[in-house]
């Protein structure tokens, strides 16, 4: 039963900007939301059916995370990314993750392999119902296990405050389905690589994975 207290009105308030703030993200991670695009707040609001409050607080969210620019008093829009901006978080994206395989190669922890295997699947389920934002947030999920379980405390902070970044980058290099289906392969290619210590081999697939073909994009 929900009582009338202020903890418990401040509990139900939450719960409204959790629904908007997962709705939007998955909006822009889908590109249902466009770089740049205005996040109309009033329309938002009336599909819910709540006030502009949990809007603002799901906008506030977003915006810390680094997927919507906040305009103060004026309006949200989605953050948008340049050619140049997308390169440079790739290339560190790529070394943090390097870092992060290397170690794990080194550990072999099978509790870690089964977790990224778990999370993998995961990942392939949401492509085959053509869930692109579902997809990247598994992906996400997936690398940032990869970083939490290296055991480098330092390295899972850093991928974690880095997430938003990825995000942003993941939507930039704007890639279809049938070739996300061949990076998410890449995930079970890097957790056998693991498995057998292969570290060179981690590094150049890592390569693939991260950077794609952004580097011909104009960057």
């Amino acid at each position: 039963m929900v009582q009338e207290t202020g903890a418990s009105v401040r509990l139900v308030r939450e719960s409204y900007a959790d629904q908007v703030y997962h709705y939007i993200k998955e909006l822009i991670l889908s590109g249902r939301l466009k770089q740049g695009e205005k996040i109309v707040e009033h329309k938002i609001a009336t599909l819910f059916g709540v006030s502009r409050t949990p809007i603002r607080e799901a906008l506030t969210r977003l915006h810390a995370y680094g997927l919507v620019h906040l305009e103060p008093r004026s309006y949200a829009e989605v953050v948008r990314i340049g050619p140049k901006e997308a390169a440079d978080i790739a290339q560190l994206r790529l070394h943090l993750e390097q870092f992060a395989f290397r170690h794990l190669c080194s550990l072999r922890d099978p509790e870690t392999i089964a977790s990224l295997t778990e999370i993998a699947g995961r990942a392939r389920a949401e492509l085959l119902d053509q869930n692109k934002a579902g997809y990247f947030e598994a992906d996400a999920e997936f690398h940032q296990a990869a970083a939490d379980r290296c055991g480098n405390l330092q390295m899972a902070s850093l991928m974690h405050n880095f997430d938003g970044k990825v995000q942003l980058l993941r939507i930039a290099q704007d890639v279809p389905l049938d070739r996300l289906e061949v990076y998410m392969r890449q995930h079970f290619d890097l957790i056998e690589l693991v498995k057998e210590s292969r570290c060179g081999a981690i590094d150049e697939l890592l390569r693939i994975h991260i950077v794609h073909d952004i580097a011909t994009r104009g960057a």
